[in-house]
């Protein structure tokens, strides 16, 4: 994919090829409450960005890990798609007790399959995106995880860290600067307390 750069030269980005790869979630930024609209109906809701790293053949770029991403609504509810693909992930459906709240932070550092689809754009551009989450098959597991790459990353909003905030792109930082949170930082320490931790789930559950 070939994308124009704002000095006028052409800078090429490699995208991840269709099809299941190896991940390991090393970044998940916390983006504050967003406007999103969907069929013409505006609403205010929590979004989060997950930042999983791949592995594999022809998954390098620079010597780097190609970087997959994909944004979800703050939410586990019945048909969230963060409940969906995390409930996958783990081969097991939440617990009522669960669906209280859940600590996201237990996910990083952890390896999963992630799905890959490519789209064609109204612009001409493909893009690459994730599609599924899914458990690590056993075999993979026996053999050992690769050495990760990428440091582990939480930013929450709500417990703002000004260092984690200046590490992040200019473009993530425009996000959650548009969001009602990063508006009213007044109010941080009594915002939004949905997400808690759990007790210690099985063992054979990757969280």
């Amino acid at each position: 994919m070939i994308v124009s750069g704002q000095t006028g030269m052409k800078k090429e980005f490699k995208i991840a090829p269709a099809g299941s790869h190896l991940a390991r979630l090393y970044r998940i930024i916390g983006l504050g409450t967003q406007k999103t609209e969907w069929q013409g109906k505006v609403n205010m809701l929590p979004k989060v960005k997950f930042f999983w790293e791949l592995h594999g053949d022809d998954l390098l770029i620079e010597d780097k890990p190609l970087i997959q991403t994909r944004n979800y609504t703050l939410s586990l509810g019945e048909k969230a798609s963060l409940r969906k693909d995390l409930e996958s992930w783990r081969g097991k459906s939440f617990t009522d007790d669960e669906l209280r709240g859940f600590d996201i932070s237990k996910l990083l550092d952890k390896w999963c399959m992630v799905t890959i689809q490519h789209r064609v754009a109204n612009n001409g551009n493909t893009y690459a995106d994730c599609v599924a989450v899914t458990p690590v098959p056993s075999v993979v597991v026996k053999a050992g995880f690769p050495q990760g790459v990428n440091p582990c990353v939480l930013f929450d909003i709500n417990k703002f860290d000004q260092f984690i905030f200046d590490s992040l792109s200019q473009g993530l930082k425009d996000q959650i600067m548009l969001s009602a949170e990063y508006r009213n930082t007044s109010s941080l320490d009594a915002a939004n307390k949905k997400v808690q931790d759990l007790t210690e789930i099985e063992s054979d559950i990757p969280f």
